[in-house]
This record gives structure tokens, C-alpha cells and sequence, in this order.
């Protein structure tokens, strides 16, 4: 499960918020999430919920079921992390944590047809690009030593993908069709988006994870669109992949969850 949690869960109260972020997650029996926006609130989480914890910043934060074998460290803290997972049966998983820069914010942008797609995607070199460029340098020797044992990278990459910017999708995203260069960058460097490879057709699932306040607040949130993802390699099959979006009473942050259900093959 990937989940950018809001400040912690706190935004719709201090104690009440975040037992909604323990009660979303136990409703989907997740046994690895890789939190963003921790804030604080991973302790109580994970105590909740009877998990391993690693606190790689006070951004980001994993919880697993699974023991916690070691931990990677990459990049920056803040923006990313990860940890090898004993899953049995002498298994490892690597588990990785991401979180990329907010900005530019190209809603505005695309809403107003202010900039050609090519000006976008210029636009993100010196945040988003730069950033999974090198964090994707600097896990390369990880990945390459890691024998072909299974990988996950999620994470909230605060963009979208160029699978669901196509020419086909042009008429739901303002006449625009736009190769991402984060999402290049993932699929270039053999990672897999689980939630695509399942919903093959964009138009059909959309797999909107920001925001689930568009409906109440568009005009201050923006462009919808799918900028959290759970990618993969290695031995793994995707069996199931959906966005969470709902509690009973108030769902507690302004990033859908995702959740996918692997194979181990």
C-alpha cells in the first residue's frame, strides 16, 4: 500500500484523524505500506496495527509484517529510503519509499492550455525529473546486486504518467498527450506500474488519486489526476490493484491510497 497520509493524518483532527488512517488500513489487510507525510503519527500506526516500523524521515516511513532485515538509504531522506524485507522461507523483498517535489504545478497550465506539452515536461528537469534521475542512479548498483529478488518502489511521485497522458486520452486531459519524464525514467529503468499493467485502458480506469477532495473543493485542488503509484520488478505478479478513497465517516487525506495484491512467482 502506498499512502501520503496528510500531515500526518491530523488535518481533520489530532486523535480522530489518525484513527481513520489505521482504520482504512486494517480494512485493506495490507502487510507492507510505505507511508508519506508520516509527520509524527508511523509510531501509533504501526503499534496499531502490530508492524515492523522504520522511520527513514519524518516524511516517509515503512511498515511492514514482515521483519526488517536491513535498511537503504539513497538520495535524500526526505525524499527517499527503503528496507529489505524477510517475507520467509529465506525470501527477501527490497521495499522502497518515494516522495517527489510538489512543483512545478502544472494544473493551471494545462487547464488554461497556457504551455505546449514540451514546455511541461522542461518544466520538470530541475524538480521531479532531477530527482528520480538520481535517486535511479543511485539505487542502480542496489538493483543490479539484488539477483532478480522482488522490488517495489512506491510512493507519491506528485505527477502524472505518460500511460495515462496518451493521444487516446487527449479529450479528458485539455487536448494534451504528454511523456512524463518521471514515469519514463521508472519504466526505462525496468520497474512496472502494477495499477496499469491491470488497468490497461486509462479512459476506463482513470485511477484518480488526487485528489478525493476534487468533488467538494475542484476549484482549489485542481487537475485530477494519478500521481501515486506502486511500481515493481522482479519475480511479482500483480493479481489485483485498486485506488481507496473511502472511510465510513471522513476519509482522512487529500491523497487516495493505492493498494496492490502480488504473486510471488
Amino acid at each position: 500500500m502506498a499512502w501520503n497520509i496528510w500531515h500526518g493524518g491530523r488535518r481533520y483532527g489530532e486523535h480522530v484523524g489518525v484513527k481513520r488512517v489505521i482504520e482504512t488500513i486494517k480494512a485493506t489487510h495490507a502487510d507492507i505500506i510505505g507511508l508519506i507525510e508520516t509527520y509524527g503519527s508511523g509510531e501509533i500506526i504501526a503499534d496499531s496495527l502490530g508492524y515492523h516500523f522504520y522511520l527513514i524521515s519524518s516524511n516517509l516511513s515503512i511498515l511492514s509484517r514482515y521483519p526488517i532485515k536491513r535498511t537503504i538509504k539513497a538520495f535524500k531522506p526526505f525524499n527517499f529510503g527503503g528496507a529489505v524485507l524477510d517475507i520467509g522461507d529465506g525470501k527477501e523483498i527490497l521495499f522502497l519509499d518515494t516522495w517527489l517535489h510538489y512543483l512545478p504545478n502544472y494544473s493551471a497550465n494545462i487547464k488554461e492550455g497556457k504551455m505546449s506539452s514540451e514546455a511541461i515536461i522542461h518544466e520538470e528537469q530541475s524538480t521531479r525529473s532531477a530527482e528520480i534521475n538520481q535517486i535511479l542512479k543511485e539505487i542502480r548498483p542496489i538493483l543490479n546486486a539484488n539477483n532478480k529478488k522482488p522490488v517495489i518502489m512506491l510512493g507519491d511521485f506528485n505527477v502524472g504518467s505518460h500511460l495515462d497522458w496518451t493521444d487516446d486520452t487527449r479529450k479528458i486531459h485539455y487536448g494534451y498527450s504528454i511523456k512524463w519524464p518521471v514515469s519514463t525514467a521508472m519504466e526505462k529503468a525496468g520497474f512496472i506500474d502494477s495499477y496499469r499493467a491491470l488497468h490497461v485502458d486509462p479512459l476506463l480506469d482513470a485511477g484518480l488519486t488526487w485528489t478525493p477532495r476534487a468533488a467538494t473543493s475542484s476549484k482549489k485542488y485542481g487537475l485530477r489526476d494519478r500521481i501515486d503509484y506502486i511500481y515493481y520488478q522482479g519475480p511479482l505478479k500483480p493479481i489485483e490493484s485498486k485506488v481507496i478513497d473511502y472511510h465510513p465517516v471522513m476519509f482522512p487525506s487529500d491523497h487516495a491510497a493505492v493498494f496492490t495484491v502480488f504473486k510471488l512467482e
